[in-house]
């Protein structure tokens, strides 16, 4: 016996034997889509007047479906990027060519609405309502008798999956590239399938598949859009600003068209202020980005998918019934950094696993989550190439600016965000302190984190009257600051090295006092760039006053006194004020030698440059000079590497000591 029930509740049937009593039978709503209230039509409406910057995918696609040759494409991008309107473009296109093309639309974003949509698809296309029934209910395979159809459906046809995010609604068992889903390319039949989807790994589509990527929109489509959305907000200029700010991201530029054409609609009353051009509207992306959504539903309402606190959170919220859950706290992590490409070098599961954030995080769990990050287009691959040497590549992931804002504003964040610094803190500290300046592979890495270390130094500015311990934040911060100036010194950027360095001695000494030996190591180093800009009398006395003050406060065997009297010595002789005795690089062998009891390759420095200052001189105590100098390398090769940090061993040097004084007994003699 086969029982069948149609009509709205054809989903449940009750049969019963014996009943005593009243039967009462009835459908509660359940909330989905049910298949007699599922409507596969385009929504053509959604759509505006013009799609603008897309007429070279639209012509392509609607050119295969025109061509009707059983494929199965793909549309894959980031939220917000405009698949949806990309492929409701295709379909009016395809109606304005010809009236009676055959074109479904199937909103994928939900289980039971992909299923009551492609329900009503079979229908359409010709499948038998009583073996439609059986299948839907069960007894037959819904997705094969789907497919059959669509095969022998007379062409062509175009069948729209939109939303296709999860993968596993359309696959059912097993990947749906092994042809067993709910679409399968359609191969001989004469249609196609489209699907818009966030996911964009080509296993998840399985090889048959042709890939579109959607990318943002040129400059120039942007700026068109805006000003085609919001006439009169502002000039061209202006507008290719705001387009810039907002990553030239469709749904963007849309909502903040549609708000500033809504907005003019509205009386401007005290004690509201509303931005009503395109500057006004950049100001609060930038300054006040919690605030956006709230703008977008002036005049209109938005599901989640438009809304830009949430629309991302969508993809999240997969990723995370996927079982990557560290996907949510490592898009907010990256977030924290600058906008620029982040280096994956950064993501260190060593550094991340011993904070709370991320505490038990291994580099096979880093992986996949920036693996399934970069699937569902939340981050996308980079690469950085120094300029400097284009052998120096270093790979990145890259933030779209406006996800990034949506982010780094979101509440859980906000709620922890001294632990998102610490973090960001903790790995450039990290990487920067063991990096030198030596290859250009080390240059490369200082050029593509150094953007980030000044975004986090300047977070932790801003920040520092909400966090605990500040001084310890800024000091922590100032490190960075110093590396970046100096690599910024290397690099013959004085300007911003000098800046850098004058930023963290302000910051040093409003925590630590002005001589305070981490305050006068930073002077000193301002002082040498200074030197090496423009060497001048006034620069010299920076330094003199340095030192003297260091011999004040410090003492005059401290060594950073006895490292800026030998900065005074040298930079006095090289300016040709130093004296024909030699009397400040004596000073500081002296005090090098009560500081340690014995030479060392400072000492040895000063007895070099001293004997090279009183042969130009011409002076008679050259030749005993020598002498002290043979004698003091001799001492620091006896005592050993650990009294010896200088370039060369004290064996060459000798040996170079040696050759000098022969060539000086030679122009005396003559």
């Amino acid at each position: 016996m086969v029982n069948s029930l149609a009509g709205a509740a054809a989903h449940a049937l009750l049969q019963v034997g014996n009943v005593y009593g009243g039967v009462s039978y009835g459908s509660a709503p359940s909330g989905e889509p049910q298949p007699g209230l599922v409507s596969i039509k385009p929504p053509i409406g959604r759509l505006g007047a013009e799609l603008y910057g897309r007429d070279a995918i639209l012509a392509d696609l609607v050119a295969t479906a025109t061509g009707a040759a059983g494929e199965l494409v793909v549309l894959h991008g980031a939220g917000g990027y405009g698949k949806t309107a990309i492929a409701l473009g295709v379909a009016r296109r395809l109606w304005r060519q010809d009236p009676d093309f055959r074109v479904w639309w199937v909103d994928a974003s939900t289980g039971p609405g992909l299923v009551a949509g492609l329900r009503e698809v079979a229908l359409d296309a010709g499948a038998d309502l009583e073996d439609v029934l059986r299948a839907w209910s069960g007894d037959r395979s819904a997705p094969d008798l789907l497919n059959r159809t669509l095969a022998d459906a007379p062409g062509p046809w175009l069948l729209i999956i939109d939303n296709a995010d999860d993968v596993r609604l359309l696959a059912v068992r097993g990947p749906l590239g092994d042809g067993t889903g709910w679409i399968r390319a359609p191969g001989r039949s004469r249609g196609t399938i489209l699907v818009t989807t966030r996911e964009n790994s080509r296993e998840a589509w399985g090889p048959g598949a042709v890939r579109h990527e959607v990318r943002p929109l040129s400059p120039a489509a942007s700026a068109e859009l805006l000003n085609a959305g919001s006439p009169g907000a502002g000039s061209s200029a202006q507008a290719l600003d705001l387009a810039a700010r907002l990553g030239h991201m469709p749904l963007a530029l849309h909502l903040a068209g549609r708000y500033l054409t809504a907005v003019q609609e509205r009386p401007c009353v005290p004690g509201l202020r509303r931005p009503r051009d395109f500057d006004e509207y950049g100001q609060v992306f930038r300054d006040r980005f919690p605030e956006i959504d709230r703008l977008h539903r002036l005049g209109a309402q938005a599901d989640e998918r438009q809304l830009l606190n949430r629309t991302w959170e969508l993809s999240l919220d997969l990723l995370e019934d996927r079982g990557l859950r560290w996907a949510r706290r490592m898009l907010r992590w990256l977030s924290c950094f600058a906008p620029a490409a982040v280096p994956c070098f950064l993501l260190d599961a060593r550094v991340l696993a011993e904070t709370d954030l991320f505490h038990g995080i291994t580099a096979e769990d880093v992986e996949a989550t920036v693996a399934g990050l970069i699937t569902l287009s939340l981050v996308e691959r980079a690469e950085f190439v120094d300029p400097r040497s284009e052998t120096a590549t270093i790979e990145c992931v890259r933030l779209h600016p406006v996800i990034r804002e949506a982010n780094r504003h979101q509440t859980d964040v906000r709620e922890n965000l001294p632990g998102y610094l610490a973090l960001c803190l903790a790995v450039l500290d990290g990487l920067t302190s063991g990096l030198t300046f030596a290859t250009a592979a080390e240059l490369a890495c200082w050029a593509v984190v150094s953007p980030h270390c000044e975004h986090v130094v300047a977070r932790v500015g801003q920040e520092a009257g909400g966090l605990r311990s500040p001084l310890t934040w800024e000091l922590v911060a100032t490190q960075l600051t110093c590396r970046l100036a100096r690599f910024a010194r290397l690099t013959g950027a004085y300007a911003r090295s000098a800046g850098q360095f004058e930023a963290a001695v302000d910051v040093r000494r409003h925590h630590l006092g002005r001589w305070h030996p981490e305050v006068v190591a930073l002077r000193r180093e301002l002082a040498w760039l200074k030197w090496e800009q423009q060497p001048s009398l006034a620069v010299l006395d920076e330094f003199a006053a340095l030192a003297e003050g260091c011999r004040e406060r410090l003492g005059e065997q401290d060594p950073l006194t006895i490292a800026c009297l030998h900065d005074v010595a040298h930079l006095r002789a090289q300016a040709g004020v130093g004296g024909r005795d030699g009397a400040s690089y004596r000073e500081v062998i002296r005090l090098r030698g009560q500081l340690l009891g014995r030479p060392d390759a400072e000492s040895v420095s000063a007895q070099l440059a001293l004997v090279t200052l009183l042969w130009g001189e011409g002076s008679d105590a050259c030749e005993d000079e020598f002498g002290r100098l043979l004698a003091m390398i001799d001492e620091c090769e006896r005592a050993g590497p650990a009294a010896w940090a200088g370039g060369l061993a004290p064996e060459v040097l000798r040996g170079h000591v040696v050759a000098l004084l022969d060539r000086y007994r030679s122009t005396r003699d003559r």
